[in-house]
């Protein structure tokens, strides 16, 4: 998009609220229409450097940009965005120049360039700043949360967010401080603490109530469905998804359909339906597809890969797992695609193509360096070693003192430690599945089949009676995290050894569910855990245990 290639003069004659309808109605269509959001924006480009408006030019040009990459012509989308931060430059209207920068950091943000994000934001939070409106302010730091939140930073994102919810309370602004208490309650959620998440979602659907608003009771309906199901009580979320999902069909908002389609299939999941969990990803996904949402396509077709690995087909996860990544690298969605690698990497190395799962964990870490700045490779050396002893048999002694060696380490023990406590309640969950399957079978079968049936049912009863793998979890246990659970005693002497267990698997940088399947307890059990080590280690209700736990 150059100016050359419009007319010098508009069509019509134009003022500043035609110019911004034409603009306005881009935004409305992009998603659905792209080639149509081209065209008005660039009708609204055209009048806009034709009178003069410097500030709706450049929004126009962000609105050129945003129909260009959706049409996959993003060498063009690029100039536009970077003739709107040069226009951004010339503006004399703060508020003005304030709300071209935040359109500039928000479509950067969806390419998965965020520190241009951060960098647009920043000036136009000291913008606002001076300007004085706290509305302002509060959507800029919204907007500077969000990214940290998204970038793992959750006590930055916090801050952000709860100094917005400060300035909207004090402007009375309600709509608003919905908004608020939902932003916060995502950080806790995705800290791995439904419990406090589920507070404040539930402090957003009084507030929605008292004032009529159906958004935000949709919406905290379902943020608060979702973190039900991550405390283990799926039934209690169901109603309260199905009522939101009503409410964003009569207000015809298909966007926040397929997000709540996505979530209610994560309850059916959760509640062991993977036909009925199946059917509103697949409904979700249509929906996203018709709309051309490809913000959310990437997120269902994981979870139908999901469902599709736990039902033991596996292809049909490696098809839906496939499809993600290209959607995902195709929009530009870095932290969708690295969280696809990585669900790819497993499945390839639970198939044994060490090759296929080492490539996939590089392309993951590149990801996550380039978003997040970490280095955490453990598992990609371990692959690595793995390869190098499958293709160098001349050197396989040699090699393999040096996995001892390495396993000895820190690291390869936590590996450890996760790949026994996964096999083991994989191998518990594929032994129930059998029984479950069989016991009908049983029932109903007659003479020696019925003998043989319950022949089988007895020997799987007893493997997992047994618990012969559970000791040995326990003693490789003790023996991987001596030093760890030595330093905890000292410091909090009345922790159980149960919380003792807690603690180390949350350092291991395990989620609450994973720790629940790894101890065979309740997530609610675990929650329960969490809060009395809070109290027994001295720490702040808003002090984040995993990273304490990391300190000592």
């Amino acid at each position: 998009m150059s100016q050359r290639s419009l007319p010098k003069k508009p069509a019509v004659p134009a003022t500043a609220e035609t110019v911004q309808q034409l603009i306005n109605r881009a935004f409305s269509v992009e998603v659905a229409n792209p080639a149509a959001a081209l065209g008005f924006a660039e009708d609204g480009l055209r009048q806009a450097r034709a009178c003069g408006f410097v500030d709706q030019e450049a929004i126009a040009l962000i609105a050129c940009a945003q129909a260009l990459s959706r049409l996959n012509r993003p060498a063009k989308a690029i100039r536009c965005y970077d003739g709107a931060e040069a226009l951004e430059s010339r503006m004399a209207d703060p508020v003005s120049r304030s709300k071209v920068l935040s359109e500039i950091a928000r479509t950067s943000r969806l390419r998965g360039e965020y520190e241009r994000a951060l960098r647009c934001n920043a000036i136009a939070l000291e913008i606002r700043e001076r300007i004085g409106d706290p509305l302002l302010l509060a959507s800029s730091l919204e907007r500077i949360g969000s990214i940290r939140q998204e970038q793992s930073e959750f006590e930055q994102a916090l801050a952000h967010h709860f100094r917005a919810l400060e300035l909207r309370r004090g402007a009375g602004a309600l709509t608003e401080v919905i908004k608020s208490l939902h932003n916060i309650g995502a950080v806790y959620g995705d800290m791995g603490d439904p419990a406090t998440a589920l507070g404040y979602f539930q402090q957003a659907l009084a507030l929605s109530d008292s004032i009529d608003d159906d958004q935000g009771r949709a919406h905290a309906l379902g943020s608060a469905a979702g973190c039900l199901t991550k405390l283990g009580k799926p039934a209690e979320a169901l109603p309260m998804a199905k009522r939101a999902i009503a409410i964003y069909r009569r207000l015809n908002l298909p966007v926040e359909q397929v997000g709540m389609l996505h979530i209610i299939g994560e309850i059916q999941a959760e509640m062991a339906h993977p036909q009925i969990a199946l059917r509103y990803y697949q409904q979700a996904l249509r929906i996203a597809r018709a709309h051309r949402n490809a913000g959310m396509i990437p997120a269902i077709l994981q979870s139908i890969g999901m469902v599709k690995q736990a039902m033991g087909d596996v292809q049909g996860a490696l098809s839906s797992y496939t499809a993600a990544l290209e959607v995902a690298e195709g929009c530009g969605m870095r932290l969708d695609a690295m969280r696809v690698h990585e669900q790819l990497a497993t499945l390839c190395e639970t198939l044994g193509d060490y090759a296929r799962a080492l490539q996939h964990y590089h392309e993951r870490m590149q990801l996550h360096d380039s978003l997040l700045g970490l280095n955490r490779i453990r598992r990609i050396a371990t692959l690595e070693r793995r390869k190098v002893l499958d293709d160098a048999t001349l050197e396989r002694n040699e090699l393999r003192q040096r996995v001892l060696q390495a396993e000895q380490a820190s690291d390869g023990k936590e590996q450890r430690m996760q790949a026994m406590m996964l096999n083991l309640t994989r191998r518990n969950r594929a032994l129930e599945t059998v029984r479950s399957a069989m016991e009908p079978i049983a029932r109903s079968a007659k003479g020696e089949t019925r003998e043989i049936v319950s022949k089988i049912l007895g020997h799987i009863s007893s493997a997992l009676d047994a618990h012969t793998e559970h000791r040995m979890f326990e003693e490789q246990f003790e023996r991987t995290h001596h030093d760890l659970i030595r330093r905890l005693r000292a410091i909090a002497p009345d922790l159980t050894p149960a919380e003792i267990r807690v603690c180390v698997l949350i350092r291991c940088d395990l989620s609450t569910k994973q720790i629940a399947e790894s101890l065979f307890a309740s997530p609610l059990t675990i929650k329960t855990h969490r809060t009395h080590i809070r109290r027994k280690l001295g720490l702040a209700a808003d002090a984040n245990l995993g990273s304490h736990l990391l300190s000592i």
